[in-house]
């Protein structure tokens, strides 16, 4: 494995590294970011761990059943985490696989209201 460092403005010098000198990206993560994956990842067990509509386990997201725009994908993932923990308090929070979610947001700039995302 080598790392390709930038010297001099348009020069790169390539280093040699063993693989076990490169710290996973676990160990990497600040304090804040892996709190907000822990509770990211306790949220998901909280709504099931699998998409509502086709029981998907991978590529999981959080939805909100009734749309409340784009300001929370905003800010730092630790706000992001008490945004959704909050809309999930309320009832308004599924887990939607990618695609399952892709349809769902066409369908709402559309306007259309799909019975399966108001159900709460």
């Amino acid at each position: 494995m080598k790392i390709h460092v930038h010297h001099w403005p348009g020069t790169t010098l390539s280093v040699p590294v063993e693989k076990s000198n490169v710290p996973p990206k676990s160990l990497n993560s600040s304090p804040r970011t892996k709190q907000a994956r822990a509770r990211r990842d306790a949220l998901r067990m909280q709504l099931g761990g699998k998409c509502v509509l086709c029981s998907n386990t991978i590529n999981l997201e959080f939805d909100c059943r009734r749309p409340k725009g784009h300001g929370h994908h905003l800010p730092g993932s630790l706000d992001r985490i008490r945004f959704y923990e909050q809309e999930a308090a309320w009832g308004n929070l599924q887990l939607l696989c990618s695609t399952c979610h892709r349809k769902k947001t066409k369908a709402d700039r559309v306007g259309k209201k799909l019975s399966w995302y108001y159900e709460i």
